[in-house]
């Protein structure tokens, strides 16, 4: 893939999965979850938002290398992540998925402010 479909590819399961995030399903599911199991699946979100946001404002330029040599885990991840986002109760597989796959974002762009 060239460099600005596998950063398009990223930004689009990024938006996808802040959606599935924040749909009620989902969200009265969290509820249920213990505090810190909670506060986990809630600061996903937050991670999800800003890895849109830096990834999206991140000059093609600055990334394309490491887009590229994270193309493979970047598709394995999101594969991942779209067979856990099936099933919006499953919050623990959920939150495992979009741990990983933020994992591979952030060797492609810091999330760090």
């Amino acid at each position: 893939m060239k460099p600005i479909e596998i950063k398009n590819m990223s930004l689009k399961q990024l938006r996808e999965t802040r959606i599935d995030l924040t749909k009620p399903k989902y969200m009265l599911s969290v509820e249920k979850l213990p505090a810190k199991e909670r506060k986990a699946a809630h600061s996903k979100l937050s991670e999800v938002h800003l890895a849109y946001i830096k990834l999206r404002s991140s000059k093609l330029s600055d990334i394309r290398d490491r887009l590229i040599s994270n193309e493979k885990d970047l598709k394995a991840s999101i594969v991942a992540l779209k067979k856990a986002l099936k099933d919006l109760k499953k919050i623990k597989a959920i939150v495992k998925a979009t741990t990983a796959f933020l994992k591979v974002v952030v060797q492609v762009v810091a999330l760090a402010a």
